[in-house]
């Protein structure tokens, strides 16, 4: 996604050349000297395909700002970010007149945007709305089953293990990103379980209320053994 004028002007640069080489390009006589057919067919289609993206950015980016677009879409709380510098863009605001008028410094909305805000509390979320003149609804859907629960071990829910105090203690060998999807996190439990001594395993057997305590229990055991 292209947020401002000079990733627009480096875009175009880059398609130009992507361009260029496909001009130059010619199938037959890349397979004349010698190369492999379909690694030629592969490396003109990997030009267009690249050339493709770049063209759909920067139309994108045109649509914005030239005003023709007024309503964007969002698609969950991950997606709240993208559509904020989308609106910006639209609203024909530059990243340091957002901050002007948000009361921040251009290198902190540069930092946001890079990061489709992934930093920013709901506060600054809000704020940030607000000072661009965005008017919103959001509709909550609650989704069924947990997919995570799949990914556990024993049919157990993810709900049901203190992750962040096991991942804070480098339980699982690497820490482990908090805001990692839940399928992710179930999936570092499964394994951390498949690879655990034997000691613990009895604990995925026993009644959900007596688990925790005694899976604990069984860990602080072994780690007093080990250290």
């Amino acid at each position: 996604m292209i947020s401002n004028e000079k990733e627009y002007r480096s875009t175009k640069l880059a398609l130009a050349g992507f361009e260029d080489a496909l001009m130059k390009y010619d199938v037959l006589k890349a397979i004349e000297c010698g190369i492999d057919p379909m690694i030629a067919r592969a490396q003109r289609g990997s030009y267009e395909r690249q050339a493709a993206e770049l063209r759909e950015q920067l139309s994108a980016y045109e649509a914005l700002r030239d005003g023709k677009v007024h309503e964007f879409e969002v698609h969950g709380i991950p997606d709240l970010g993208k559509g904020l510098v989308e609106a910006r863009v639209a609203k024909g605001l530059t990243q340091r007149e957002l901050a002007n008028l948000a009361g921040l410094q251009e290198q902190q909305i540069q930092k946001y945007e890079k990061e489709r805000y992934g930093s920013a509390n709901l506060k600054r979320l809000a704020h940030i709305a607000a000072t661009i003149g965005i008017g919103f609804d959001a509709k909550l859907t609650i989704t069924g089953d947990d997919p995570s629960i799949d990914e556990m071990p024993g049919g157990l829910n993810l709900a049901d293990f203190p992750f962040a105090e096991m991942n804070s203690r480098g339980w699982f060998g690497q820490q482990v990103d908090r805001r990692a999807p839940s399928v992710e996190r179930a999936r570092v439990l499964r394994d951390f379980f498949v690879q655990a001594p034997r000691e613990i395993a009895p604990a995925l057997h026993i009644h959900i209320i007596f688990l925790i305590p005694h899976l604990f229990s069984s860990l602080f055991f072994i780690t007093s053994l080990i250290y």
